[in-house]
């Protein structure tokens, strides 16, 4: 099984940031990043423009992308010392269930945990940790629903739609709405 991790950010208006390459002595940045390997390494620090992760499974997809999530929010992975993400809403993770969702939730959150664990004082890490809640880690369709729900005015469409549930049909859906309109017609 193929899955795919992306992490773009337009921080500070950089156009294109630069690629930091820390070494294990910089002391700026918390993430250890010498238990990955090549390709993982690479992952975590290139901050050019998108990035595109595909591997099988249990190659360590997770593990890589929580690395460069957390990486993005040190201090000394972006330009002049800065965090190359200001803070958890620039990112965006999509999953394909929601077990995974709560999984990668879970381990930025412990990512972040320690990268706060060695920088106690750090107050952008504190600061992460306490945004986990509003991060947008979810599945396909949460965050399009989500996407509907906040921008649907703008198609018109009723910020109280329904979205069919795993297996329904769209004859599923307009039956039960009619059923409940006669329920509604019937109790009147």
């Amino acid at each position: 099984m193929l899955a795919a991790g992306v992490l773009a950010s337009a921080s500070r208006g950089q156009r294109t940031p630069r690629t930091f390459h820390p070494t294990a002595k910089d002391a700026t940045v918390p993430i250890d990043i010498d238990t990955l390997n090549g390709p993982q390494r690479e992952a975590v620090v290139t901050t050019q423009g998108p990035l595109l992760v595909l591997a099988g499974a249990g190659s360590g997809k997770t593990f890589t992308l929580t690395r460069r999530i957390a990486w993005a929010l040190s201090p000394g992975s972006g330009v002049d010392g800065a965090p190359f993400v200001d803070d958890l809403s620039q990112v965006l993770v999509i999953t394909f269930t929601n077990a995974a969702a709560a999984e990668l939730r879970g381990k930025i959150a412990s990512a972040i945990g320690k990268a706060l664990a060695a920088q106690p004082e750090n107050r952008h890490l504190q600061r992460q940790m306490n945004l986990m809640h509003l991060a947008q880690i979810s599945t396909v369709h949460a965050f399009c629903g989500a996407l509907i729900r906040q921008y649907g005015y703008l198609l018109e469409v009723p910020s109280d739609c329904a979205m069919l549930e795993d297996g329904g049909t769209w004859f599923d859906y307009f039956l039960q709405q009619a059923e409940e309109q006669m329920v509604t017609a019937a109790a009147l």
